[in-house]
C-alpha cells in the first residue's frame, strides 16, 4: 500500500479553474504529450460552460465531489450526482455547465479500466484484483489499515494486495487492468 498524499499532487491552472494530478503512470508521462497509459485528477470549474479536452485514443470516466453536474454528449444530456461516475469516448464531444470539483480517470482505449464509489460504514475490506488500484478518498473520515487516511488524498495497491477501510463516508476506486 502506498498512501498519496495531497502534498504530492501536481496542481496546474487551466482556462477554468485547477486541475490537480493525483496518479500518473508511467511516473514520467506528461499529459501534455498525451504519452501515459493513464491518468487520474480532480479539477475545480469556476465556468458556468466549459468545453472538454479532446483526448482521441483514450477512454474517460468523471465524477462530480462536491455537486450536481450537468454536461452534454453531443446531443445527450448528463446529469450526475456526487459519485455517479459517467463513462465516455476521450474523442466525443462533450460541454460541462457546472461550477463544480470533479474526479477523472482517463485511460488508453486499449487498456481495460474502472472507476466507481463504494461507501464505508464500519470496516470494510478492499482486495484489488486488477493490476493497479487506486482509492480516493475526497471528505471522508477514514481509516486505512488503523492509520489516517486523510481526506483529498489516495491510496495505491498492486494485484491481490488488499487494505481494510474503517470509518464512515464514501470512496472512489480506479481499476486498471
Amino acid at each position: 500500500m502506498k498512501k498519496i498524499k495531497k502534498s504530492e499532487f501536481i496542481t496546474t491552472d487551466w482556462s477554468g479553474g485547477t486541475t490537480s494530478e493525483i496518479y500518473i503512470s508511467p511516473a514520467d508521462a506528461s499529459v501534455s504529450k498525451r504519452n501515459f497509459d493513464y491518468r487520474i485528477s480532480s479539477a475545480t470549474c469556476d465556468l458556468d460552460k466549459s468545453v472538454f479536452t479532446d483526448y482521441s485514443g483514450f477512454t474517460r470516466y468523471i465524477t462530480p465531489l462536491d455537486g450536481d453536474m450537468k454536461m452534454m454528449n453531443s446531443e445527450d444530456e448528463i446529469n450526475l450526482k456526487p459519485y455517479e461516475v459517467y463513462e465516455f469516448k476521450g474523442s466525443d464531444s462533450v460541454t460541462g455547465y457546472s461550477k463544480v470539483r470533479d474526479y477523472n480517470l482517463i485511460i488508453k482505449s486499449e487498456l481495460d479500466g474502472d472507476m466507481y464509489s463504494l461507501k464505508v460504514n464500519g470496516i470494510r475490506e478492499v482486495e484489488n484484483n486488477s493490476k493497479e488500484m487506486i482509492i480516493f478518498n475526497f471528505n471522508s473520515k477514514l481509516m486505512a489499515n488503523g492509520s489516517a487516511f486523510e481526506e483529498f488524498s489516495a491510496i495505491l495497491i498492486q494485484s491481490e494486495e488488499k487494505v481494510e477501510l474503517s470509518g464512515s463516508g464514501d470512496i472512489l476506486i480506479c481499476e486498471i487492468n
